[in-house]
């Protein structure tokens, strides 16, 4: 099972998308003590999330 599935499984919009990893970037450095997070990321404008990706 992939890492993103429940986002997946909730049909988010992009907007929503960003709010739903916000929230969960915040839970990971508050249980690391309140040390920053730093995230890479790919472009894949031009590619979406399917469940199929997620398996």
């Amino acid at each position: 099972m992939g890492v993103y599935t429940e986002y997946v499984d909730q049909h988010l919009d992009p907007t929503a998308l960003k709010v739903e990893r916000a929230v969960q970037l915040r839970r990971i450095s508050a249980a690391r003590g309140g040390r920053d997070i730093l995230v890479y990321a790919a472009g894949t404008a031009s590619q979406e999330i399917e469940a199929s990706d997620c398996f």
